[in-house]
């Protein structure tokens, strides 16, 4: 009988430092994710030479990258409330009149702009693609005709050069501000354009947030869009919301606190941190509302059982999630961007993407 106590007794302790592990855990992803505010720069330290009016606001660049905006119409244009997309990059105001971008110098004086992140960014080969940092500015492919606030990017096509509306802004990191690293290549407000939302194919309207965290894949080039329609160009991105990417480990710093942009009349709206890909059980610790890229998972049910959902599974089986929005095949290992909700209870990502990567 002493021996039974004992197991049970030992058994209850490892319980409860299990659950109190999950509750840390979920205490400090909600805490570092939930609001976003650390992904995004939070303060501007110096500015020189920017832009005329809504143009020349420099807390503009602070925050999350541009969802929409308002187009007060033109020839071929009505007016409305756009998707900032990657046919139709940031300018103007937001629909509620807040100014979005900031034009870095013209092309007869540089400006510049630095920012700081706090907390500092790192240096991290687990973060997507080993990437660090992304820089959002307003380039756009050449399409195909007006882009109008009701285009369908089913149909409407990149032009057969993959070209874009791009400028040139130059990058350079800092750990103390004091010493730098410019980076020669890539150059932002380039490839790749921002793009907010997912396209629903079957309603022909914009579905769920991409994720501005998210890098675009870096073995993507621009002859991979020539030609093709948008909403599979969207698809290319596999759930990333655009921006020129770049990674610390080519500066030689463990960590950056500062990021200045100079440029000739280019455009910059936001920058953000890159994340590592999250778990399934990091995902169900954040609120309602948060965008999350999750690593590779299984589909335990999926397109054999339901046609608008799955059922995925961490492949340590410590953690499963319902998706919804997307489905695969069971048996599937698949990486999945959405937004967190809770549906009757129950935890659910409403996928913008889901990407196959084997079966």
């Amino acid at each position: 009988m002493p021996e039974v106590i004992h197991v049970i007794l030992e058994t209850q302790t490892s319980r409860k430092r299990r659950i109190t592990a999950v509750i840390v855990m979920c205490a400090l992803s909600v805490i570092v994710s939930s609001s976003g505010a650390a992904d995004f720069a939070v303060r501007v330290i110096s500015y020189s030479n920017l832009g005329q009016g809504i143009y020349g606001v420099p807390e503009s660049v602070l925050g999350a990258p541009t969802k929409w905006i308002k187009e007060p119409g033109g020839p071929g244009v009505p007016s409305g409330t756009y998707a900032c997309s990657m046919v139709y990059g940031a300018w103007n105001t937001d629909p509620e009149g807040s100014p979005l971008i900031v034009t870095v110098g013209n092309l007869s004086t540089p400006g510049q702009i630095t920012v700081e992140f706090d907390p500092p960014i790192y240096d991290d080969p687990a973060n997507w693609y080993g990437l660090d940092f992304i820089v959002f500015g307003n380039s756009a492919f050449i399409g195909t005709g007006y882009v109008r606030y009701d285009t369908d990017m089913t149909t409407y096509r990149i032009n057969n050069n993959a070209s874009i509306t791009g400028e040139s802004v130059i990058v350079a990191v800092s750990p103390d501000g004091t010493n730098w690293y410019e980076y020669p290549t890539p150059i932002a407000d380039n490839y790749w354009p921002t793009n907010a939302f997912a396209w629903d194919s079957q309603a022909r309207t914009w579905d769920g947030q991409l994720d501005p965290t998210k890098p675009v894949d870096p073995a993507l080039n621009p002859s991979d869009f020539a030609g093709i329609y948008v909403a599979d160009a969207i698809g290319l991105y596999k759930g990333s919301a655009g921006g020129t990417a770049y990674d610390l480990a080519q500066s030689g710093f463990s960590l950056v606190r500062y990021i200045r942009l100079s440029s000739k009349g280019g455009e910059v709206d936001a920058l953000a941190r890159v994340r590592k890909p999250f778990t399934i059980g990091e995902a169900k610790c954040l609120p309602d509302g948060a965008v999350v890229s999750l690593g590779p998972n299984y589909v335990t049910a999926g397109a054999a059982e339901f046609a608008d959902c799955c059922y995925i599974q961490s492949t340590d089986r410590t953690s499963a999630i319902k998706v919804t929005g997307r489905t695969a095949e069971a048996g599937s290992v698949v990486l999945v961007t959405g937004t967190i909700d809770t549906e009757a209870g129950e935890r659910v990502i409403r996928a913008s993407w889901l990407g196959v990567q084997q079966r």
